[in-house]
């Protein structure tokens, strides 16, 4: 086993002292030297934290903008949502309104045919005397009053578009 020192390393991480023949530590030169070192890595380290600290604060104020852009979309989502449901439920009500509306409309459409079948002119049985012949007319007048087509207007309506069929 050797004695020598040169491979040991000092607890506190700095290199081994090379000691001379006298046993005497480091020359005056070599502290001076150590000290500058120790000074320029210091002045390296106090640039490195001064940028790093620039650089959180960079980065701390674009996350604060980042959060509030997420709170601005966040909010304008909201009024996006809130302003569909608005939408929704008016919709909604507007169907259920044409949904009533249709059910009156086909509740007024069946009462309608039930009296138009109630006043539905009979047919001529044959027989021509005079009395038959005015009920079986007064029928049809009431047949055309049922259907409204008494106005002159509707009357002369379906007729053009029967003979253009025709």
């Amino acid at each position: 086993m050797s004695t020598s020192n040169t491979g040991v390393i000092d607890a506190r991480g700095d290199p081994p002292r090379k000691t001379s023949k006298q046993g005497k530590n480091k020359e005056p030169r070599a502290i001076t030297r150590d000290v500058v070192s120790l000074k320029n890595r210091l002045a390296l380290l106090e640039d490195i934290m001064s940028k790093m600290g620039k650089k959180y604060f960079e980065i701390v104020e674009s996350f604060n903008l980042f959060n509030d852009e997420v709170r601005s979309i966040e909010e304008s989502a909201d009024t996006a949502m809130a302003t569909f449901r608005s939408k929704l439920e008016k919709l909604q009500g507007i169907m259920t309104h044409c949904h009533e509306e249709q059910k009156k409309l086909i509740e007024e459409f069946i009462a309608r045919v039930d009296e138009d079948l109630k006043t539905w002119p009979q047919n001529f049985r044959g027989t021509r005397d005079e009395k038959e012949i005015d009920n079986f007319l007064w029928n049809m007048e009431r047949y055309i009053k049922a259907l409204r087509l008494d106005d002159e207007k509707e009357k002369s309506l379906p007729y053009p578009c029967t003979l253009l069929i025709t």
